[in-house]
């Protein structure tokens, strides 16, 4: 399923990815995951820093889940892995789909912050493409601070990202891992999550009922 019978995109970039519009970050919402979307309080915000398994439903019936996402404040766009092992096709398709999810919901009115991903340093040519420039972002580290070679990939990355994007903030999920030149080249929020934070204390969020 590609959802092309129900929205095409004209695209950007040499890929055609579709284009996310920039906005503003809502500060002092709760954050929760996708997985507590139905429990969620109105006016709270929703991420997708999940396991992709756990949120593949809203790709194969996205018009099924914007009454779900309308309540929230604002939510970031799916965070579908780009795995440096990945065939970099299954990359792009993840890219693809990611865009074409976040374009969807903001012409249903839903207010979508983008979540940057990359793997190598190949894709940053064009995993950058149909982000909004000079508007809010999102990042996690999750799964990037296991060696010193991931912390390196993940903080070139952010650097790439800066250079290519130069966003106004970046809301960040995961344990601070930036390096001194990373810290201060944006507006950085730090989200409490299960992750250690940037002063070392840590929330635990259940997982929940899998079936939103």
């Amino acid at each position: 399923m590609f959802n092309l019978e129900k929205r095409s995109y004209p695209g950007v970039g040499q890929w055609k990815v579709p284009q996310i519009e920039p906005t503003e970050y809502v500060d002092g919402t709760d954050w929760v995951s996708f997985l507590d979307a139905k429990k969620a309080g109105q006016g709270s915000s929703c991420h997708f820093y999940l396991d992709d398994y756990r949120f593949l439903r809203v790709w194969n019936n996205p018009e099924q889940y914007v009454p779900l996402l309308s309540k929230f404040t604002q939510v970031l766009s799916p965070d579908f892995s780009l795995f440096a092992d990945y065939p970099e096709v299954l990359q792009l398709y993840n890219h693809y789909r990611k865009h074409w999810l976040a374009a969807f919901w903001q012409e249903h009115g839903i207010r979508v912050i983008p979540t940057i991903c990359w793997s190598t340093p190949d894709s940053y040519a064009w995993c950058f493409d149909g982000e909004p420039k000079e508007s809010v972002v999102s990042v996690s580290s999750t799964g990037c601070c296991m060696s010193a070679a991931n912390k390196k990939a993940f903080n070139d990355g952010y650097a790439a990202m800066i250079l290519a994007l130069h966003p106004s903030k970046v809301i960040y999920f995961g344990k601070d891992i930036l390096t001194d030149d990373n810290a201060f080249a944006a507006d950085v929020v730090f989200i409490k999550s299960q992750f250690s934070d940037r002063f070392g204390s840590k929330e635990k969020t259940e997982v929940i009922n899998d079936q939103v």
